[in-house]
């Protein structure tokens, strides 16, 4: 084929636009936060041996009218090449794998300029300390057809020792406000929201902040907060710590440390250790700094039972060559599914920690002593639990408790906490399964912790019909206090 022209393609960027195409990919304010963090922590890692180095970040928020002014202000060293620190993909000034991406400064910002909000960037090297200057360089975002501009003034500028980096921008109230839990519509003050990003930094640097290497401050106006780390409260029954392994994903050698178990849920907290499906799971950190939680049906291929909701993995994985850990998303709030490394990872959990038993729900623990207490009665010939019903109409509807005496049989629904004026519907489907089934019922019993005035009222009513038989209805309210039986004790 003849070649009858070649020329150029015209691809330059346009800096604004190309700016506006890479915000927005947080999801929730703190994720910003942390990679503001992630990046003044790496410049601690690789300054960990000077003795002259302090290691301190400083978060201050200060609410206006409809927006949240946000100083991060590091006492690293500064940035000493602002061109790469301002080049989206470059890595050419990372200090270690927490710099994997070269987009993480430029994704936050970004994310937070796509609203129109000022930021800029202060830093101050030991070098500028010599000359006692701060280089400055404000938004907006510009490449080629109108570059930004750095500018050295004097001074230290809002830093609080003679080196380091503060990053200034304006959030919407709108944007601040995505430290809620997820799901959770209800109006926060300012001051709690604050609480909120402390817990999620407590959470996130949790090993980082127990090991010293840096210290976390949060000043929201009324107070300063030092950070201290956040773990869970593991139940001392059924913990297990595997002592550090060295092994390979594939990428090179990898420490992992792993610790698993139950934990207990804590109150006082607003999203983590819980107890519950969303914090527990597989906890997995990168040097310390946590990336990805949950992961349970992922590694299992198997939904979270209720009664595992309690049991928790805690992954560290150790290495300073960024190449031997999985690969993160550029927001790092999760790994990439289909790295290699990632999987040898998982079938190492897999090999290594044994999932949990199902727990006995408290219901039918309640039940069994109910039945063990029952069985001893005088007059029983037969205590039965799960017992089918409607075996008639072959439904495999099963009761709660089937007692038999010798002059009457009694039947049933148990709940661990009050009751509910269904949970009597409940009872007369049993009822009605045994009466068609050819075994009538004497009495039916609803136990339960309490039972609400509007239960009361139903069961007096029901017990003025009759069953598919002609037999009338016979329910009975009881609790488990008056059995002999502490639902907190079971």
């Amino acid at each position: 084929m003849c070649t009858l022209k070649t020329f150029p393609i015209e691809n330059t960027p346009n800096g604004r636009e190309l700016w506006q195409s890479i915000s927005g990919n947080f999801d929730r304010f703190s994720e910003i936060i942390c990679e503001f963090v992630d990046n003044a922590l790496s410049n601690f890692r690789k300054y960990a041996l000077d003795p002259q180095t302090s290691r301190k970040v400083r978060i201050v928020l200060r609410e206006q009218e409809s927006w949240v002014d946000v100083d991060v202000i590091d006492t690293g060293t500064g940035i000493r090449n602002i061109h790469a620190a301002l080049t989206l993909g470059s890595r050419c000034g990372a200090e270690s794998p927490l710099n994997e991406h070269g987009m993480g400064l430029k994704h936050a910002l970004a994310s937070v300029d796509d609203e129109g909000c000022v930021w800029s960037i202060q830093t101050r090297t030991p070098e500028d300390n010599e000359l006692d200057r701060h280089l400055l360089v404000e938004g907006p975002y510009g490449l080629e057809e109108a570059p930004m501009m750095g500018q050295y003034r004097a001074g230290w500028g809002k830093l609080i020792r003679p080196t380091g980096t503060a990053i200034s921008f304006r959030c919407t109230r709108r944007r601040f406000e995505t430290l809620r839990p997820v799901g959770d519509r209800a109006e926060k003050s300012f001051d709690t929201l604050v609480e909120i990003l402390v817990e999620e930094l407590a959470y996130t640097y949790a090993q980082v902040l127990q090991r010293g290497e840096m210290t976390l401050e949060v000043d929201g106006g009324k107070q300063t907060c030092v950070v201290h780390p956040l773990f869970p409260i593991w139940d001392k029954d059924g913990t297990q710590e595997i002592p550090a392994v060295t092994c390979d994903l594939g990428g090179g050698p990898v420490e992992l440390v792993c610790r698993y178990g139950l934990i207990r849920g804590r109150k006082e907290t607003f999203l983590y250790y819980k107890g519950n499906m969303e914090s527990s799971g597989v906890e997995i950190r990168c040097n310390g700094r946590v990336v990805q939680r949950g992961l349970f049906r992922r590694i299992w291929n198997g939904r979270v039972h209720p009664s595992r909701n309690h049991f928790l993995v805690q992954m560290d994985l150790r290495a300073k060559n960024g190449t031997a850990l999985p690969a993160t998303k550029p927001t790092k709030t999760g790994f990439w599914d289909g790295d290699p490394r990632l999987e040898a990872l998982f079938a190492w959990i897999r090999s290594n920690v044994p999932l949990p038993a199902k727990e006995e729900p408290v219901e039918k623990r309640l039940v069994r002593v109910l039945a063990q207490n029952k069985a001893v009665e005088e007059g029983v010939l037969r205590v039965a639990q799960e017992e089918d019903t409607y075996r008639s109409l072959n439904l495999g509807t099963k009761m709660d408790l089937f007692v038999s005496y010798r002059d009457r049989t009694v039947v049933y629904e148990a709940k661990k906490a009050g009751s509910r004026a269904l949970d009597v519907y409940q009872l007369r489907m049993y009822w009605d399964g045994c009466a068609l089934d050819g075994r009538p019922i004497t009495q039916g019993m609803l136990i339960a912790r309490r039972h609400c005035p509007e239960v009361e009222a139903l069961v007096e009513k029901m017990n003025s019909f009759t069953d598919p038989t002609g037999r009338p209805y016979q329910f009975c309210l009881t609790t488990w206090e008056e059995e002999g039986i502490d639902p907190c004790a079971v």
